[in-house]
């Protein structure tokens, strides 16, 4: 998760805070954010790189503390995405279902503890990057208010998908 599916979900989690929804009622649930980003050669493959959500099944639970503010998201459901080659034009179909605990700081940061089957980026600019992962297990990591990803950990598989779709 990062440019874009970190847009969505705080865009998401603002918008049902600010809707006054009480917390009694249980979390609020939504479709799932949607993933649609491109990343030039070297952000995290050798060459140009496409990710779009083809399939999209999944659900946000957003609880809210007593304040009104999201405490935590919980996103579960079916999300297929399309992986590219920009380069090559060539792509592959990853099931990236997860689910996803995402707990938003005060601060505007971000911890997400994945679950399962996910898919996960990194720029330069983090720590583990440039990489694009495919995940089958547990995954926990932080996302600072500008995006910067840190504190990546895996327990399970990992697989390196820019390979993949250099050969694909």
């Amino acid at each position: 998760m990062n440019r874009g599916l970190r847009s969505a979900l705080l865009a998401a989690a603002v918008t049902l805070a600010s809707a006054g929804v009480a917390t009694a009622d249980g979390p609020i649930i939504e479709p799932g954010p949607s993933t649609t980003v491109q990343f030039a050669a070297g952000e995290v493959c050798e060459f140009p790189v496409g990710v779009d959500t083809i399939v999209n099944r999944s659900l946000q639970k957003v609880f809210l503390a007593p304040s009104g503010e999201p405490e935590r998201i919980i996103l579960t459901g079916r999300v297929i995405l399309r992986l590219t080659n920009l380069e090559a034009g060539t792509s592959i179909d990853v099931n990236a279902s997860g689910p996803a605990l995402l707990i938003p700081h005060e601060d505007g940061s971000i911890s997400l503890v994945g679950h399962g089957r996910g898919v996960q980026w990194f720029t330069p600019a983090n720590e583990e990057g440039p990489a694009l992962l495919v995940i089958l297990g547990r995954a926990t990591l932080d996302i600072s208010p500008t995006g910067e990803i840190s504190n990546f950990t895996a327990v399970g598989t990992t697989g390196d998908l820019c390979a993949v779709l250099a050969e694909a």
